[in-house]
């Protein structure tokens, strides 16, 4: 029996809320050459019970184990897949039944795109059509600064990266940043599947350490861009030096000034010094623009970041 082309990953802990909607999508999809690999995180709900209706897909593949936490869970499934092409789906989510057929054509007719996502429909606690950068310049420009793509839209070339430990809460982003050393990041321009945001979502964006780990990760990243070796370089320094040489490429500035001013807010008057100096550089600087970032910045004031 040959293997799929599309290995579908699926790590769930007590999902029995929605896991049978993610999975019910992935059966309905138009396209019908893959495996899906359900790795049900040590749960103590209704989960597993609700995995046992399952069970008599041929393409489904359902391991139970202890839990482990979602890298470790992800890198399991990773060392079960068999598909050329890598795909991940979130027990709460819902893909459109054309997502996997899309996102295959895509990658077999982009053959220097090693990692595809695709825009969102928010549900949920938060509604609405996403707007993610499609082309690759603009995905390594929102990627030197944060996540360039919605974690369980990617679907990507069969690869020996896994998802580091060392970047719990913000292992995703890791991941792809290692996958720009390998080919371009795009996304594709149509809503792929349904995101839904929830409460547990926007406690973790207040997790300081996972803003730690992303600035950790963008620095790299920075370093990356501009040829820098020096890992002594303040952050804030490689942002001003990023910012005063970008001007020599022709990057959306609308792009980069939404990216920096996420990541300024956390650097209190250092960041706001930052901001306004570019801002005033791009002669793109205005009142709304000024208070909404002030506002942000006091948000993050407890933050702390020593670089």
């Amino acid at each position: 029996m040959s293997s799929p082309l599309v290995s579908i990953l699926l790590p769930v802990y007590n999902g029995g809320e929605y896991i049978e909607e993610a999975i019910d999508s992935i059966i309905s999809q138009t396209y019908k050459n893959f495996e899906l690999i359900v790795i049900n995180d040590g749960s103590n709900d209704n989960t597993r019970d609700l995995l046992d209706n399952y069970i008599s897909f041929k393409n489904i593949k359902i391991y139970h184990t202890e839990n482990q936490g979602i890298i470790k869970s992800l890198n399991y499934a990773l060392s079960l897949a068999d598909g050329e092409y890598i795909a991940r789906m979130d027990a709460d989510d819902i893909a459109y039944e054309d997502r996997i057929s899309k996102q295959v054509s895509f990658l077999n007719e982009n053959k220097d795109v090693w990692l595809c996502g695709s825009q969102v429909e928010l549900i949920g606690t938060i509604s609405g059509i996403s707007n993610l950068p499609i082309n690759a310049d603009l995905c390594r420009i929102k990627a030197l600064f944060s996540t360039p793509v919605y974690h369980p839209t990617v679907m990507f070339r069969r690869n020996n990266i896994i998802y580091d430990i060392n970047y719990k809460d913000a292992e995703d982003y890791k991941f792809w940043t290692d996958i720009l050393l390998l080919g371009e990041i795009k996304n594709i321009n149509d809503v792929l599947l349904k995101y839904r945001t929830h409460e547990n979502q926007i406690s973790k964006l207040n997790n300081f350490n996972q803003v730690r780990k992303q600035i950790d990760i963008s620095k790299r990243m920075l370093m990356r861009e501009m040829s820098i070796t020096d890992a002594n370089i303040p952050y804030i320094k490689l942002i001003s030096l990023y910012l005063e040489g970008y001007q020599k490429n022709s990057y959306n500035i609308d792009l980069i000034d939404e990216s920096v001013q996420y990541i300024l807010a956390f650097f209190s008057w250092k960041g706001i010094s930052c901001y306004f100096s570019f801002l005033m550089k791009n002669k793109i600087f205005s009142f709304y623009k000024c208070v909404k970032f002030i506002l942000r910045t006091c948000k993050w004031s407890k933050f702390k970041y020593e670089s």
